[in-house]
Parts: C-alpha cells; sequence; structure tokens
C-alpha cells in the first residue's frame, strides 16, 4: 500500500520519508548482490512485525532503560539484527562483517575484530544496556564474552545469548569438532548450527548467588537471558572463578537424555520476559 505516514503540523507525511530511504537502499543491494558487494545497512529499523526475533526482543529490552541507551552486538554477521535494533549508540564487533561498513547508519559503529581484542580496548565500564551474545558458538569464547559483557554493563543491563537450546546432536556439534570435519584449507560449512553454547548456561548454576538467567524455548528463536543481581563488575568476578573445563565432558546426549535440562530454565517467551520486567520493576 503506498499510503503515505502521519501527516504533522506541517501537512508532510512524516514517516514515508526513511521508509523510501529504505526502498532506495533495498533497491541498492539488490545491484550490490549482483556485483558481489556487501550489503548496505538500512538507515531505520524496520517496524517490530518485520524484525527478526533477536531484534524484536532486543528492543523490548532497551525500551526498558532510560535513554542515551548502548546497544553492543558481538557477532554481527550480515547485519539484520544490528540494522534493526533502536538505541542511540549501536556497536557491532566482528572479525569478519559481512555488511558494508564504510557508510552505515547514524549511531552505528562496526569493529571489524575479534571480541577478545574489542574489549581489552574498551576504556569505559558500565556502558551498555543490552549486549547481544551471537560470537562463534563455542562455549568457553560464549563464557569470555558473558565475563566481559558484565564488566561492561549498566547496574540495570541485561544479556542476550544466542542459540543456547540446540534442536539436536548434529547441531549441538561442538567447534572442535566441526574443525575436525572440514578438508585443510576449506572454510567450516556450520549451516544449521549451534554449537555447544548451551553449556555456558550450564555454567551458571555456579553462580547463581550473582546472576539471574531464563531461557526461552517455546519453538520460536531459542535464546538465554542473563541479568546480574549484585553489581554487574561483582557479577563478572564469580563468573572468572568458575573452571569452564568442569563442564567440558558433558555431551548433549547426556545433558538432553530427557529433554532440554533443568539448568538451562527453559520458558516460553512471554514468561521470561515478565519475569525479567518484574525483577526490573521492584529496584
Amino acid at each position: 500500500s503506498m499510503h503515505p505516514g502521519p501527516a504533522t503540523g506541517m501537512g508532510k507525511p512524516t514517516a514515508s520519508l526513511p521508509k523510501s530511504r529504505d526502498m532506495v537502499i533495498r533497491a541498492r543491494n539488490r545491484l550490490r548482490r549482483q556485483k558481489g558487494l556487501p550489503p548496505l545497512l538500512l538507515k531505520r529499523p524496520l517496524d517490530a512485525a518485520s524484525c527478526n526475533d533477536s531484534s524484536r526482543r532486543i528492543n523490548l529490552l532497551l525500551e526498558m532503560n532510560p535513554a542515551p541507551r548502548a546497544y553492543l552486538e558481538i557477532g554481527t554477521n550480515r547485519g539484520e539484527t544490528l540494522q534493526n535494533v533502536i538505541a542511540e549508540e549501536r556497536i557491532g564487533v566482528d572479525p569478519h562483517p559481512l555488511f558494508d561498513t564504510e557508510s552505515l547508519p547514524r549511531g552505528v559503529q562496526c569493529f571489524a575484530q575479534e571480541s577478545d581484542q574489542y574489549f581489552s580496548e574498551l576504556v569505559t565500564t558500565g556502558k551498555f544496556d543490552v549486549v547481544f551474545v551471537d560470537g562463534l558458538h563455542e562455549y568457553r569464547q560464549c563464557w569470555m564474552d558473558m565475563i566481559h559483557s558484565l564488566e561492561h554493563l549498566k547496574p540495570n543491563g541485561c544479556l542476550l545469548v544466542d542459540d543456547t537450546l540446540p534442536c539436536d546432536e548434529k547441531s549441538a556439534r561442538p567447534y572442535w569438532q566441526i574443525l575436525k570435519e572440514t578438508p585443510p584449507g576449506r572454510t567450516p560449512s556450520l549451516g544449521h548450527w549451534h554449537g555447544d553454547v548451551w553449556k555456558a548456561v550450564m555454567l551458571l548454576r555456579q553462580c547463581t548467588e550473582a546472576v539471574e538467567w531464563a531461557t526461552i524455548g517455546d519453538g520460536s528463536k531459542a535464546q538465554t537471558l542473563v541479568w546480574p543481581k549484585i553489581p554487574p563488575r561483582e557479577a563478572a568476578d564469580a563468573l572468572q572463578l568458575v573452571n569452564v573445563e568442569s563442564i567440558s565432558h558433558l555431551t548433549f546426549g547426556e545433558a538432553f537424555q530427557g529433554g532440554a535440562p533443568k539448568g538451562l530454565r527453559v520458558a516460553n517467551e512471554a514468561d521470561v520476559f515478565s519475569r525479567y520486567s518484574s525483577v526490573r520493576s521492584e529496584e
């Protein structure tokens, strides 16, 4: 439908302008794809109905905090989530971003580096409202990303960790196994791969004084919401003390024998969000 946006006092349609700008970018991206060039990010986030589950949830979480809000995304891939997040400051970190990093929308920065390196160079603390952890799906790396994110989280911030509920044994293969199956000189083909990130959530059971968590597992995109119960830096210290190898031997087959393990705290999205917002309203 070609209806103009809601008219302002000046009698000008407001909403149609950024939308048409996004249509221009979409058209340019079709041409760029034909030329083998990386896509441009949209100038303006899509509405909630057109967003993926990740950006829709992230926006709900960001709305709970006062402006100005800062958002960090570890593992940006093609930028589909990053471009639809609504925050005054958006930062993406990915060693190989698959979008054009030269002409970014206003308020977006992208660092083409490993997350460990990004955090080691980050001087501010208490910076982020929401961190989306979607880097390498390897539980030790995910654990480091969670520690670093907590170190740089605002007191009322939270983490959303992606792909924490593998659908089957194949999607839960650890990264080392995928590398072993990959012929030399070839890029690992990951397909529909969740990795062993679920183990990082299981490790949280050793930190129940420091953090709360709940996993969305209702058939939509499986993700775990993690938030600190104590000042975020202290929560990060508590995670530092955990021996990540204490769980290295645990296999998907063992852990998921009777369905999702209790330690993941699986619930539907509405329950996870209502639990989190009730904690937030007590503050």
